[in-house]
């Protein structure tokens, strides 16, 4: 009985300790460096905050306009160069097969090279401000694709947040309610 009593003390002190911890779920209570010392998101969050009056002006009426030839859905994609192949792979794919993505379809770029190219190809795009995360992630979790995570999501949360229903291109296809 002994282990048991061990156990189960250990598993009240680990609740204690967790309830006792600051929420860091939302960056806006993040400290400014992580457990290395490094800067945290917050500085990203800040700046990614501080454009989104000018973002929103350039990119509203064109996200509307994409909604409402998809039931009310705007399919939103991310890109960088290092990935820039992966989307001329699927633009070639839906010109073969005759599918119409561009009219649906709204891109972010992260990077100078990415945007210059979506625009060759006639795809309404934005280049987010301050950001030039040109490289392609090396391994599941490494920085890159820390910052890779944080942009989809910021950029989802922004289009959302501008009243617009998103289905993100690589996942459920429709992730509208109806």
């Amino acid at each position: 009985t002994g282990g048991s009593n061990t156990a189960a003390s250990s598993s009240e002190h680990f609740r204690a300790s967790i309830s006792a911890r600051k929420t860091k779920f939302q960056w806006r209570h993040w400290e400014n460096q992580d457990r290395y010392g490094k800067p945290k998101l917050m500085t990203i969050h800040k700046q990614f905050n501080g454009y989104r009056k000018e973002r929103h002006s350039r990119i509203y009426s064109v996200l509307n306009a994409k909604a409402k030839v998809n039931n009310e859905t705007v399919v939103i994609m991310l890109v960088n160069s290092a990935q820039m192949h992966l989307l001329l792979n699927f633009d070639c794919s839906c010109r073969a097969s005759k599918q119409e993505w561009k009219n649906a379809t709204f891109v972010f770029a992260l990077d100078q090279g990415a945007f210059e190219m979506l625009n060759k190809l006639h795809v309404d795009s934005y280049l987010l401000q301050g950001v030039e995360l040109k490289e392609a992630a090396q391994e599941f979790g490494d920085d890159v694709f820390k910052d890779i995570v944080f942009w989809k999501t910021a950029v989802t949360h922004d289009v959302l947040e501008m009243g617009n229903r998103v289905s993100i291109h690589g996942q459920k296809r429709d992730m509208s309610p109806t």
